[in-house]
């Protein structure tokens, strides 16, 4: 299938205690699937957009509720890759209680079946004929392998002329500011459209002021070849802030 929008990278269990229930006293946890890319690919099915999602999945009842799921909502998982019963998926745990505490996440999600795929199981050729790659930071941050096939989709996208849509999303649990930095900037400025945290740019690059202050030192740093990159500043509960060439 031709897709409008092709993405890799994990997709874990969501396991989260009843509201104001702490996880140790938690007698049941309410199961989702999450996952940045697959979350965004199905956003965009539903938009009616033709979407794919590119990972790898324990052959078990964990990867098969993935799957299920991604499907529920339109999205395409043909090219997952599957790698045996005794692989496993990445969970996280998650309680919600008032101030103080609010919300708190723990992750286990170390040797996953992606963070330990083969580079060379991955069909690369699925991005030759989409509209957009979209990628996020979280993906080269998991495991040497992940970052190979990342920056192998890089490259794929980049000789083939196709456009990269790249979420910052940085994760302090997987790797340091300074790590992060480093290993997404060829995608930054690859990218044509730029996401990225207020609190990201800060912690990434000292970036601060205005959203447009901001927006317009990431223009700066990620400029690339692009003269129309658009660049957008997720603000939380004030919304978003856009800069594309010079109008913001």
């Amino acid at each position: 299938m031709v897709s409008d929008v092709v993405s890799f990278g994990e997709t874990m269990l969501r396991l989260r205690a009843p509201e104001g229930v702490r996880l140790e006293e938690a007698d049941t946890l309410h199961v989702y699937v999450a996952g940045t890319e697959s979350n965004t690919l199905a956003c965009l099915s539903r938009l009616n957009l033709k979407t794919t999602w590119i990972s790898a999945l324990p052959e078990n009842p964990t990867g098969q509720r993935v799957v299920t799921e991604l499907r529920r909502h339109g999205v395409d998982t043909t090219h997952v890759i599957w790698t045996g019963s005794n692989g496993r998926l990445g969970i996280f745990y998650v309680e919600e209680a008032p101030d103080p505490l609010g919300l708190q996440v723990h992750y286990d999600r170390a040797d996953s079946a992606v963070a330990l795929v083969d580079p060379e199981s991955v069909n690369y050729a699925v991005v030759d004929d989409s509209r957009l790659l979209h990628l996020t930071g979280i993906t080269p941050a998991l495991s040497e392998r992940t970052r190979e096939v990342f920056t192998r989709f890089l490259l794929r996208a980049r000789d083939k002329g196709i456009p990269l849509s790249f979420d910052v999303n940085y994760r302090s649990k997987l790797w340091s500011a300074s790590e992060a930095a480093a290993g997404i900037e060829e995608a930054g400025r690859q990218a044509s459209i730029l996401f990225c945290t207020r609190a990201d740019a800060a912690e990434l690059w000292g970036f601060s002021g205005s959203a447009e202050s901001v927006l317009r030192q990431m223009a700066h740093r990620f400029a690339g070849n692009h003269t129309n990159k658009m660049l957008v500043l997720t603000l939380g509960n004030e919304g978003s802030a856009q800069l594309q060439g010079d109008a913001y």
